[in-house]
């Protein structure tokens, strides 16, 4: 049985994100998507680091029968699945890291976003997170891919937002590049803010067989380029099952 492709999605997002790129795959690739707690309908946990999402995705692969993946995350995401592949290297066939970095900024402003997010809710954070996903004229040109970005964002529970903001606050990813074995895409928006190029190319530098896509969009510039990810994203997937089945 080929390997299944795993999603992982951003913060305050599902994995209705990956959809574009998903449906550009070639035809038989099985998708399993795994959503963060509270956030696209799964239940509230208490996972409050990276670490333990992590633990998280892996029971559901034991749960599921899976020895193996192609595991393809989004910044929270993508952080979930780096920590994966450094710890469980035999469970990862490839991997891809969209929009993130090894830290994810000043803690002040986690702080803040935690606080907001507990007293009052997500409402007061979904313009600026909106602002942050997507450049001015993405918004602009697709309205309904922005409308339908702040529903899905204010659908998350207001809770589980708050304890990934923790695991986000408190990653630091550094010792795991050296420990990472698969073939690895990133993907890199040349206007995030979130996760500006050079920490992805700092990143490429860090992991020991990584290539670098860059996209013209922000911290979901993959949304705007399904095609181009897509056609990494198959080339990555090919490349692993190759080298799984031949070393």
């Amino acid at each position: 049985m080929k390997a299944p492709l795993l999603l992982l999605a951003a913060l305050g997002t599902d994995t209705r994100i990956w959809d574009g790129v998903a449906a550009r795959l070639a035809g038989g690739t099985a998708l399993l998507r795994i959503e963060h707690p509270g956030h696209g309908g799964a239940p509230t946990e208490d996972a409050r680091s990276v670490a333990q999402l992590a633990a998280r995705v892996l029971r559901t692969l034991d749960d599921a029968g899976i020895a193996s993946a192609h595991v393809a995350g989004v910044s929270l995401g993508a952080a979930v699945a780096l920590a994966l592949a450094a710890d469980h290297p035999g469970r990862v066939r490839s991997l891809t890291l969209a929009h993130t970095a090894l830290r994810f900024g000043d803690p002040a402003l986690w702080d803040r976003r935690i606080e907001t997010a507990r007293r009052d809710g997500l409402a007061p954070l979904v313009e600026g997170t909106l602002a942050r996903w997507l450049t001015p004229g993405e918004a602009t040109a697709d309205p309904g891919r922005a409308d339908g970005l702040r529903a899905m964002f204010i659908a998350t529970d207001r809770e589980a937002y708050a304890r990934c903001c923790e695991a986000v606050r408190d990653f630091d990813g550094e010792a795991l590049p050296a420990r990472v074995r698969a073939p690895t895409l990133l993907v890199a928006g040349d206007a995030d803010l979130a996760t500006p190029p050079a920490q992805m190319l700092a990143l490429q530098q860090a992991l020991p067989r990584a290539q670098l896509l860059r996209l013209p969009g922000a911290h979901l510039g993959l949304l705007a380029a399904p095609g181009a990810v897509a056609g990494a994203l198959q080339a990555l997937i090919d490349e692993g099952d190759h080298l799984w089945t031949t070393t």
